[in-house]
């Protein structure tokens, strides 16, 4: 989509200026999410809102980010506002099922980095709990919401824990959604997967599949394919 505006080194800016590292995870899943004839387009527990600006500098789509935690939805709603896309991003401090009961078959794309540590202990950092941990934001409610929001030719994209693909592949099944493209994530290409994305549609068709390792086994720099994939919002790339 032309020059880029939202590339990053390692740190994005919150409202009151202090910085966070931002997760491999999300630049992955914002990197490799096809954004092509997407119109509408929804960010499932945006957190500062990287992915929703990631895909808006990808994309020509209206965007709607969502977030439960209150502090969260103001780092998001403020990093939305001092970009180039504010007017195609709308930022709102709901829950998913909250937000689901008005707006049924809307989207054609909807992405999630979800909490995934299901029953893990809590951290005593509250805001934390609600960023990492499922109890809000159970697995199947994240699918059967997602479901009835897609559009009838809409994709639902998830990055989630590899030793859980099994579990993340039967609860899309049962709701309908079924895989059309996967990328698996190792640490390096020695090490097992650890994560894996996995782009649904509500229609059975031939899966695509991608390995990718993210550093090099003996430099421990990035790979070759991690920086192609990523480029465009890496300063250092």
């Amino acid at each position: 989509m032309g020059n880029s505006w939202f590339k990053f080194k390692q740190f994005t800016v919150f409202q009151d200026n202090t910085a966070m590292k931002v997760g491999v995870d999300s630049v992955l899943l914002g990197a490799w999410v096809q954004v092509e004839n997407s119109e509408k387009i929804l960010d499932i527990g945006a957190g500062t809102g990287i992915l929703s600006l990631m895909l808006a500098q990808k994309s020509n789509a209206n965007i709607t980010a969502i977030d439960i935690d209150k502090n969260a939805y103001l780092q998001a709603k403020e990093n939305v506002k001092i970009s180039p896309w504010a007017s195609r991003i709308s930022v709102f401090n709901l829950g998913l099922q909250e937000f689901t009961k008005n707006r049924p078959g809307n989207f054609d794309l909807i992405i999630c980095n979800p909490p995934y540590f299901t029953n893990s202990l809590n951290s005593p950092d509250q805001q934390r709990n609600l960023a990492r941990h499922d109890n809000l934001l159970s697995l199947e409610h994240l699918l059967e919401n997602s479901k009835k929001l897609l559009t009838a030719t809409g994709n639902f994209s998830i990055i989630y824990p590899y030793v859980k693909k099994e579990l993340l592949l039967s609860v899309a099944e049962k709701h309908g959604l079924y895989p059309k493209r996967v990328l698996i994530i190792k640490g390096n290409e020695l090490k097992q997967p650890n994560r894996i994305i996995v782009t649904f549609s509500a229609k059975r068709t031939e899966i695509t599949t991608e390995i990718l390792s993210v550093r090099e086994v003996e430099k421990n720099e990035y790979t070759t394919e991690y920086k192609e994939l990523t480029k465009d919002f890496y300063l250092a790339f």
